[in-house]
């Protein structure tokens, strides 16, 4: 790989770590060490470098000794969709909460379907490619879908859902401490509040900053902390989504870490 031209400046926006990425889903995976070369080197051509947050610039800094000003947290990625709710969701008192799961329904990533409580007042929908083992399981309490282009997820999720899981399966769970799972922004596009685990500590911190959700400590708590969940506060949470969902269509944390990378620059 050549150096780029240093006449110029230059930016990298970096939402993914593949060497963590690969052995947080295969712990048998194995790093050669031409990889982490060929990684140093295009992040050592870059001035400034562009990270989720706090978590992915210490894994890099430590790995590298790269200088702490080189680098800008973006903390959340953007989702530009074709979809816009009109308001915050409704939730009439005495339905059942539907709870959505879109994404890699891959067993190894759901995880055991068990521990997902059974309870009268809560319905699962679980939305992706690989579900067939789900279609077999004996839970009428679950129903499947597809996989969705993003805007009919969004619109879908607006129609079907109250809120979208952000849980379930251990595989690859660390590696969110680095990035924010595409799950969230599916979820904000639609207006749809978060169920996050607590294990999934930075996409929770991100839940309870921007008021877009309920963090939870292990499956068994969903059907009473959603029992004592009042219209009105689901509301105001469905409201929070919106807002944070028409930010992330119009780009607006990309805008801003290209203009603090920039004003850095300069």
């Amino acid at each position: 790989m050549q150096q780029m031209n240093k006449e110029g400046r230059s930016i990298l926006y970096i939402i993914d770590l593949p060497a963590e990425q690969a052995q947080a889903f295969d712990r048998q995976a194995v790093i050669h060490k031409t990889a982490y070369a060929l990684e140093e080197k295009i992040l050592r051509s870059f001035d400034i470098l562009c990270v989720f947050n706090q978590n992915m610039r210490k894994a890099l800094t430590d790995r590298y000794d790269l200088c702490a000003d080189k680098f800008v947290e973006f903390e959340i990625l953007d989702y530009g969709v074709d979809f816009s709710p009109k308001g915050p969701k409704r939730f009439i008192k005495g339905d059942k909460w539907r709870i959505a799961y879109a994404g890699n329904l891959d067993r190894r990533h759901v995880g055991d379907l068990n521990e997902l409580p059974q309870a009268e007042s809560l319905r699962y929908i679980f939305l992706g490619k690989d579900r067939n083992w789900i279609l077999d399981a004996d839970r009428p309490d679950i129903e499947c879908r597809g996989l969705l282009t993003h805007a009919e997820l969004a619109h879908y999720l607006f129609r079907n859902a109250h809120f979208g899981l952000i849980a379930v399966g251990d595989m690859g769970r660390r590696y969110y401490d680095f990035t924010c799972t595409s799950k969230f922004g599916a979820y904000m596009s639609a207006g749809l509040p978060a169920l996050v685990s607590s294990k999934y500590t930075y996409v929770a911190s991100l839940v309870m900053k921007y008021r877009v959700g309920l963090v939870f400590e292990n499956l068994s708590q969903l059907p009473s902390l959603l029992d004592r969940l009042s219209e009105s506060v689901y509301m105001k949470l469905s409201a929070h989504c919106v807002l944070l969902g028409e930010k992330m269509r119009c780009g607006h944390f990309f805008k801003r870490a290209v203009n603090t990378a920039i004003s850095k620059l300069n």
